[in-house]
């Protein structure tokens, strides 16, 4: 095991990005409330003493961070063919 949480932070964050159901800030808030936990978790200091008891396993939290900026740059790529092939 590592890096399947890191992989369904970039779901996560692909699939608010090209979500159309909800409002543009609806999407925003989501996205900036998973880089805010991202960051939060990746900074010094930063302990999950809870977290690591409840999993046999250490937690990779930087592949939380790399998932997630994968997600952003597939999502944003998503959105930019859709764009480009999009006929006016």
């Amino acid at each position: 095991y590592a890096g399947l949480s890191g992989a369904l932070h970039g779901f996560i964050v692909a699939g608010v990005l090209v979500n159309k159901r909800h409002k543009f800030w609806i999407n925003g808030v989501l996205i900036a409330l998973v880089f805010a936990k991202v960051i939060n978790e990746n900074s010094p200091g930063y302990q999950s003493n809870e977290l690591q008891n409840l999993l046999p396993v250490a937690v990779a939290y930087s592949a939380h961070l790399y998932g997630a900026l994968a997600g952003l740059a597939f999502g944003l790529i998503h959105l930019l063919i859709i764009k480009l092939t999009r006929k006016t």
